[in-house]
């Protein structure tokens, strides 16, 4: 079935990393860089303090709400 059905199935996948030292590293260093990114993007739509999440919908008015 589709969106519209009663029900969707999901089927997820689980990976282990065996990562070197360096590779970790960048790791850590992208998500933070990622994280960065979020708060920033949080912030300029006004909503880093508000505890909802933010919607394409508030996204796409510019105000920071829903």
């Amino acid at each position: 079935m589709g969106w519209g059905g009663s029900m969707v199935a999901v089927q997820a996948y689980r990976f282990a990393l065996d990562l070197t030292p360096a590779q970790e590293r960048a790791a850590w260093a992208h998500a933070g860089a990622a994280r960065v990114a979020h708060n920033w993007s949080l912030a300029r739509l006004g909503r880093l303090k508000l505890h909802e999440p933010c919607t394409w919908k508030c996204v796409m008015k510019g105000n920071g709400r829903t």
